[in-house]
């Protein structure tokens, strides 16, 4: 027998010995791999499930056959990259031990039912609500807009007539509540016959920042409202509302738009049409809202959403203003902010945390030891690899830089700080 291959059998047998995790055979999914800058996003659509890694571990991954043992993968990269066995033998054991204990490989063939989605938990029905865009013109140039409103106004967007086709359409279709957003709707010239026409037979909700209620402008709601809600309640406004005070608001809405807004808020109640108020949650107004809530209860307002930032639009350039989730939680859950009943009225009021909020109850935890294989395990099974991203994740980019800064001095399975999260695959994979 060649004397190297009898040293190489002498030291596979010690190695056997000294780490008997060696010998074990581990199945991987069928992974898609995605790779950029640096990073391998490896998801596995029939779970699903994903974790991020470099390209070595994501080598270690397709490897695996359920066969070949982990001192096999070991000796592959081994003799490719010239390393000692017995080095590359421990970040490798380490490696699918970490990939293991978050399920990301077994060690057994995975016999569980293609993933069917949420097919079954969310059976297509009757269309019955549909938000509209009516314009991208606006009187205020937010700073977490995620439509970056008023920047770009498209010289065709849809006329007076094309916006009524839609309407019927979406009646046809079982649509009876409607919602009109933008920009800011009272931008349109043709505003109130669009609410007279929706109005006729179907409710409508107005997403606005109600500065425009004034002159005019009030008589011609007053006239409007008056023939929608002649019968039944159809029209109804919410209003953004960022903080309780005007250096809070207008931080993100722009100066002079605070008392517009509070006017605005007045001139609806004062007309029988008192809004919903929503206030988008950011790093600055996190410690007041239980003092907005306040502020709009005074105003006479009985309902108060509170909204979870998108990053998007100029959001994805003010990321500085986004908050954990954590927070979110900390703050909808803060002891005495919330009374069931506010002074001075028999009404109850009710403060509603938007879908974005209710779900995110802890910060996930992505990029971790330099020996573990990293995930989002609470945040990444149910929505990542089927290409559904409902929910705000954390921001790839600063997941990306947090590798690519370490590339020259980090052992062979990256470590990356675990304060840069990502949010989802898809923008793992398209960061920049």
């Amino acid at each position: 027998m060649d004397p190297r291959t009898t040293a190489r059998n002498l030291l596979e047998e010690g190695l056997l010995r000294q780490t008997p995790r060696a010998s074990r055979v581990y199945h991987a999914p069928n992974l898609v791999v995605l790779e950029r800058d640096g990073v391998s996003l490896a998801i596995a659509p029939s779970r699903p499930h994903w974790i991020a890694t470099n390209a070595r571990g994501a080598e270690v991954l397709r490897l695996l056959d359920g066969r070949t043992t982990v001192l096999e993968v070991a000796n592959k990269l081994a003799r490719e990259r010239r390393e000692p066995v017995e080095a590359t033998l421990e970040e490798v054991a380490g490696f699918l031990d970490a990939a293991h204990a978050e399920t990301f490989v077994t060690l057994r063939p995975d016999l569980s039912p293609p993933y069917r989605g949420r097919g079954e938990a969310v059976r297509p029905g009757r269309l019955s609500e549909l938000y509209v865009f009516v314009t991208n013109d606006c009187n205020l140039r937010c700073t977490h807009c995620y439509v970056s409103s008023g920047d770009y106004v498209p010289p065709e967007e849809l006329t007076t007539e094309e916006l009524k086709r839609l309407i019927d359409d979406a009646k046809e279709l079982g649509v009876s509540r409607f919602y009109f957003t933008g920009g800011e709707p009272f931008m349109r010239k043709d505003i109130f016959e669009l609410i007279d026409y929706v109005c006729r037979d179907a409710e409508l909700v107005i997403l606005s920042n109600a500065m425009y209620f004034v002159g005019k402008n009030v008589e011609r709601l007053r006239d409007v409202a008056s023939r929608a809600n002649a019968e039944l309640r159809r029209l109804f406004f919410q209003v953004s509302l960022d903080g309780p005070t005007a250096e809070l608001h207008e931080q993100v809405r722009g100066p002079n738009s605070f008392g517009k807004t509070i006017e605005g808020i007045k001139t609806l109640v004062a007309l029988d049409l008192t809004p919903a108020v929503s206030t988008s949650i950011n790093v600055d107004n996190q410690d007041h809202i239980a003092a907005t809530t306040r502020l709009v209860a005074s105003l006479g307002v009985k309902e108060h959403h509170i909204l979870w930032l998108q990053e998007r639009g100029r959001a994805y350039d003010n990321d500085q203003l986004l908050i954990a989730p954590s927070a979110v939680t900390r703050i909808m859950r803060e002891p005495g902010a919330w009374p069931t009943r506010w002074a001075s009225s028999s009404t109850t009021r009710r403060v509603i945390a938007s879908g974005y909020a209710a779900s995110a109850t802890e910060r996930p935890t992505f990029a971790t030891a330099a020996t573990r294989a990293s995930t989002c395990s609470a945040t990444a099974r149910s929505t990542l690899a089927c290409g559904s991203v409902a929910r705000r994740r954390w921001r790839a980019a600063r997941f990306v830089k947090g590798l690519s800064e370490t590339s020259g001095s980090s052992p062979p399975f990256w470590k990356a700080s675990a304060k840069t999260p990502c949010r989802s695959a898809r923008d793992a994979a398209t960061a920049t």
